[in-house]
């Protein structure tokens, strides 16, 4: 990993967010940058005219204060880091900054499934962040940075693009050594019957330094499957494939204490497929 987009609104979940990307640099010897996308409220009048300038200037406070305390807890010279603000909705915002510069992750904080799907699912602004296929790390509030040495895949094995991901996720961990649980939800009449062989040979060929572990875990659904084996199994990081159509969004989109019980345990990153 080379570079880490870390949008910020300057919240206590933001800098935590922050810190996790910061280490993560550290560990990669990666760089990164900061964005703050503002937005003037609704309303009328010349007003509005200074009103923006004034929203700029807190924005590119925020930005330096948000640097300055970064790397006061880490060190000034650990991780490059650079600033962007940017007037407008979060995607325009990311969106720009793809253009500008190449980007391997960007790294989000959530302070609970609700305001991670108004701001990756749930508004104007989803219909763009879908569309990026630069992989998506959500941080939760609390969690904090131990590196990923163990880690839960949750592939699709109907799925051809299983592999692929995989390979995504291998390039993101630049020969770490960690522990992979490759989990597939499965219906009960699939465990007794189907044979998943060679697909996990596949798996096992594309790994090198990578230990990899297969589960096969009963349930009726995915969103079901993947909450009782992360719910016994913690984990430093859960990976899942971030499609237009797909359980991703059947996650965030069930009940508040499903979305908690999994959002609230680990950091999640998605994976374009």
């Amino acid at each position: 990993m080379k570079t880490l987009l870390v949008p910020v609104d300057f919240s206590p979940s933001a800098y935590n967010a922050l810190r996790y990307a910061y280490q993560l640099a550290m560990a990669n010897h990666s760089r990164l940058v900061l964005l703050n996308c503002y937005q003037i409220p609704v309303g009328h009048g010349n007003v509005m005219i200074d009103f923006k300038d004034i929203l700029e200037r807190d924005s590119l406070n925020g930005l330096q204060d948000f640097q300055e305390r970064i790397q006061t807890e880490f060190g000034i010279t650990a991780v490059s880091i650079e600033a962007e603000s940017h007037y407008g909705y979060l995607a325009e915002g990311v969106e720009m900054m793809l253009k500008k510069t190449p980007v391997d992750l960007i790294v989000m904080g959530t302070t609970g499934a609700s305001n991670f799907v108004k701001k990756i699912f749930g508004s104007n602004t989803s219909q763009l962040l879908r569309k990026i296929k630069v992989p998506i790390l959500t941080v939760p509030l609390g969690a904090e940075w131990h590196g990923w040495h163990h880690t839960i895949f949750a592939s699709d094995f109907l799925n051809d693009n299983s592999s692929l991901v995989f390979d995504k996720f291998k390039k993101l961990i630049n020969g770490m050594k960690i522990n992979i649980d490759i989990l597939h939800v499965i219906d009960k009449a699939s465990l007794t019957s189907g044979s998943f062989a060679k697909i996990e040979s596949k798996f096992i060929a594309d790994s090198a330094r990578e230990t990899l572990e297969f589960h096969y875990e009963p349930a009726n659904n995915a969103v079901d499957g993947i909450l009782a084996y992360t719910g016994s199994h913690p984990c430093d990081l859960l990976v899942m494939l971030k499609r237009k159509h797909g359980f991703v969004e059947e996650l965030f989109t069930t009940s508040a204490t499903r979305q908690l019980a999994l959002h609230s345990k680990s950091p999640v990153l998605m994976i374009q497929d």
